[in-house]
C-alpha cells in the first residue's frame, strides 16, 4: 500500500489494561475505508482479534511498525458516548476502552471476545437468566436491606447509584 493511502489512527481496545500502560494504540487503515472517531473495529492485539473504539483519526505515521484494522463494522459511538465513557474511565480510573464497550448493544458478539472460549457458552447461560433489578423504595434502611439482600443472591458486579456523598457510609455499614 502507498503511503499516502493509509491512514494512522488510534484505537482503545475493549480489554482492561493496566492503570499505568497505554490506553490506545495506532493502527493503520486504507483511506478509502469509511472510518471516523467513534467507530467500532477488530483489531489484532496480541495473539488475539479483540474490539476496539477510534479515538483519534488522521495522526502521523509513527516510528515504530503497526499492524493493520481488521474490521470496521457498522457500529458507531456518539460523541456524547465517548464523553460520557471517558468521564466515566477518569472517574472509576479504567481505561476508556473497557468502559466504552458498555456502550455497545448488548447483541454485538464482540464483546464476548475478552472471554476465554472454555467461558463463552456459559456466560451467554447466564446473561440470558438474569434480569437487571432497579430498588425503589422510601424507606431508606428498608431500601438498604432489599439491596444488601439482592447482591448477596447474585454474582457479578452490582452498581449502586446515591444521590448524596453523606449516604456512603450507611451503605458501608451494610456492606462491611
Amino acid at each position: 500500500m502507498a503511503r499516502k493511502s493509509i491512514q494512522y489512527v488510534e484505537v482503545a481496545p475493549c480489554v482492561p489494561l493496566g492503570q499505568r500502560g497505554q490506553h490506545a494504540y495506532t493502527y493503520y487503515v486504507s483511506r478509502k475505508d469509511a472510518i471516523s472517531i467513534g467507530s467500532v473495529v477488530k483489531i489484532p492485539f496480541g495473539k488475539r482479534i479483540i474490539t476496539g473504539i477510534v479515538t483519534v483519526i488522521d495522526i502521523q505515521k509513527p516510528s515504530y511498525p503497526t499492524k493493520q484494522i481488521r474490521t470496521i463494522t457498522n457500529i458507531q459511538l456518539t460523541l456524547l458516548q465517548m464523553q460520557y465513557a471517558r468521564w466515566l474511565a477518569d472517574m472509576a480510573h479504567g481505561g476508556f476502552g473497557f468502559t466504552a464497550r458498555l456502550f455497545l448493544p448488548s447483541s454485538f458478539s464482540g464483546l464476548a471476545s475478552h472471554i476465554p472460549p472454555s467461558l463463552r457458552q456459559d456466560f451467554g447461560r447466564q446473561a440470558r437468566r438474569k434480569k437487571p433489578s432497579a430498588i425503589i423504595e422510601h424507606d431508606a434502611d428498608t431500601r438498604r436491606e432489599m439491596i444488601a439482600k439482592l447482591t448477596r443472591t447474585r454474582t457479578g458486579q452490582t452498581l449502586i447509584l446515591v444521590p448524596e456523598v453523606a449516604m456512603l457510609t450507611a451503605y458501608e455499614k451494610v456492606f462491611a
